[in-house]
This record gives C-alpha cells, structure tokens and sequence, in this order.
C-alpha cells in the first residue's frame, strides 16, 4: 500500500430533508440568522451531494506501525475503534473534521436512538457502510 492513500464517497442525505421547506427557512427574515444558517447548509449538502461531490477519507502510513487516518465531519468515535479493530497491530491516529459536509456521523446503531447528533446529521444511516468500507480501503492489512 503507498504510503498516503485516498478514497471518495457520496453518502446519501437525510431522507426527512425537504429542500422546499429548507428554503422557506432560509428566505424568511422573521427567523433568527442561527435558525437561517443551519438550513442554508443543508441545503448547500444536497446540492453537493446532487453534483456528486465525494467525501475524500485519506490515511499516511508510516512503516509497518502507523496510520494516520483522517476522516470527515464529527465522527463518533465507534468509527476509531473500528480502525483500530481493522489494524489491530498497527497505532492508529484518527482526526476528523476533515470535511464539514456530513455535520454529525453517527453509527448505524445510533439512528433509531435519536438525540443531538443524529437530529443534525446531514447523511442517512447509509453513510456508517460507506464510511467503514473507506476506512478498510485505507487501512493495511
């Protein structure tokens, strides 16, 4: 494997978006810039998700011990520990926030719980496959 790889994927948005209603938000001046701008970047995701824009995950290997692995938005932590089940004989190091895009990626599990993150995520529950498929691309084996 080089020694700094990438991969790119379009994770599919929220299903309960609804750019209509997004918009109306955005355009009514009654609203709170805070209550305008987290729909502004909604629906600047979907528009980037619709021009097929990918999510670029990225890893640095170094030797045979460790990988850099850099991933999008505010990832749960599940994510590492999975890295880290992949590689088990190698340091992971794991940065996110890579990309803004996605918001909050929660788990596929963390979907039905609800709470904060899963309310704001930008990607349906669809994106924890596509993310851990990247991971394994990127990690050594």
């Amino acid at each position: 494997m080089p020694a700094g790889s990438r991969t790119k994927s379009c994770p599919p948005p929220t299903p309960a978006f609804d750019p209509a209603k997004l918009r109306e938000h955005v355009a009514n001046n009654q609203n709170t810039a805070a209550n305008r701008i987290r729909p502004s970047m909604t629906l600047g995701w979907i528009d980037r998700l619709e021009k097929r824009t990918p999510i670029i995950l990225s890893s640095l290997q170094f030797n045979d011990v460790v990988s850099l692995l850099h991933l999008p938005a505010e990832c749960f932590v599940e994510y590492q520990l999975r890295a880290q089940q992949l590689a088990p004989t190698r340091f992971i190091a794991t940065a996110a926030y890579g990309d803004g895009g996605p918001w909050y990626i929660p788990t596929k599990e963390a979907y039905p719980l609800g709470g904060y993150e899963v309310s704001v995520a930008n990607c349906s529950d669809e994106v924890d496959n596509i993310l851990t498929t990247g991971i394994k691309a990127l990690l050594p084996t």
